[in-house]
């Protein structure tokens, strides 16, 4: 029988980091029966080469140049699909309403990936994996009655790692070491701006892992500094980094893809805000009381940092809660529900 194919259009790279790349990859491997085809326009081609080839499958990966226009791209795009007869599966910033337009007249049937419920959508499926995200808020914006909208934390989608770990995930009794990663992409300097805010005293008493990503900025200053504290742990350019979150009771990060894993693991958050489009996450993951906000200007706020962690360590009854929100808030379903919203359409 011929095979079905699926086309996933995504964006990686410096600015806009490895996490669109990485839950289309995820999400790719529930279909194990289809070829799969990812175009991918990066300015760091190697990177993203070896996040494909982490996964154990046989897809083709097409780069796109950087510097192709939006109308060139549809074009392409919605030859390729159609080339193929495929399903495709869009997730980048550049989706604008005349691109989706061109796809749509083309007969292109689609699912794509937001986060900031912001504009009019022609897509077949949007999916927007967060709680903050409601029927309420993507109503006025479809422009098709038939759209199906996949909106919450069920939608979630967690790689194999991960969804092995969270079978094995307890919920945290107290705060007795901490994970601080901000992805593979230009982390902005977060990851040095938290190891220069925190108090010393944690330094000297808290176990912490951070990773470091191909990308880190300030990568040589960060190790100097680990290496002045036996406690530090430094995990350089790790893809999975399900067993290292296993291990902690606390997690630093941005409020993107990361923290959908330490959510699916228990962990109690600290998040700085990297962009706009993650606000809504940020909000959602503070309404539900799993996490507290520590942005300040684009950085880290030090301040409510070490205050929330002093606080966390001497409350133990508020981590027990926040984890135990965190495991119940997400299961390992997600992959497939959305497995199943697709073959509904192809």
């Amino acid at each position: 029988m011929t095979k079905k194919h699926l086309v996933f259009r995504c964006n990686a790279g410096l600015h806009v980091g490895m996490g669109h790349l990485f839950r289309c990859a995820n999400l790719a491997t529930a279909f194990d029966n289809y070829s799969v085809h990812f175009l991918v326009q990066t300015d760091i081609k190697t990177q993203s080469m070896n996040v494909l080839q982490s996964y154990p499958a046989d897809w083709t990966l097409h780069f796109l140049a950087p510097e192709m226009s939006v109308e060139a791209d549809a074009k392409m795009l919605a030859d390729f699909v159609t080339e193929y007869n495929a399903f495709l599966v869009l997730d980048h910033y550049n989706v604008d309403e005349a691109y989706q337009k061109y796809l749509y007249d083309k007969g292109v049937k689609w699912l794509q990936f937001d986060s900031a419920a912001k504009q009019k959508m022609y897509a077949d499926i949007i999916l927007h994996a967060s709680s903050g995200a409601t029927a309420d808020l993507y109503a006025p914006l479809l422009l098709r009655k038939n759209t199906q909208v996949l909106l919450g934390l069920k939608y979630v989608i967690l790689n194999k790692n991960f969804q092995a770990a969270a079978e094995k995930a307890k919920i945290r009794t107290a705060l007795q070491s901490i994970f601080i990663g901000f992805g593979a992409g230009n982390d902005k300097g977060l990851l040095w701006n938290c190891m220069q805010s925190l108090d010393e005293k944690l330094l000297t008493f808290i176990p912490i892992t951070i990773a470091i990503g191909e990308n880190t900025l300030y990568r040589d200053e960060i190790m100097t500094l680990s290496k002045q504290y036996p406690l530090i742990e430094v995990l350089v350019n790790e893809y999975n980094l399900s067993s290292y979150l296993l291990k902690s009771d606390l997690m630093i990060t941005a409020p993107g893809t990361m923290s959908y894993e330490g959510a699916a693991l228990g962990l109690p958050m600290l998040l700085v805000c990297t962009n706009e489009n993650q606000h809504i996450n940020l909000k959602a993951w503070q309404d539900m009381q799993v996490a507290f906000d520590i942005t300040e200007n684009g950085g880290v706020d030090s301040e409510k940092m070490n205050t929330y962690i002093h606080h966390l360590i001497h409350e133990k009854v508020l981590v027990r809660e926040m984890s135990e929100k965190c495991l119940m808030s997400i299961d390992n379903q997600g992959v497939y529900r959305i497995k199943n919203a697709i073959e509904s359409l192809i």
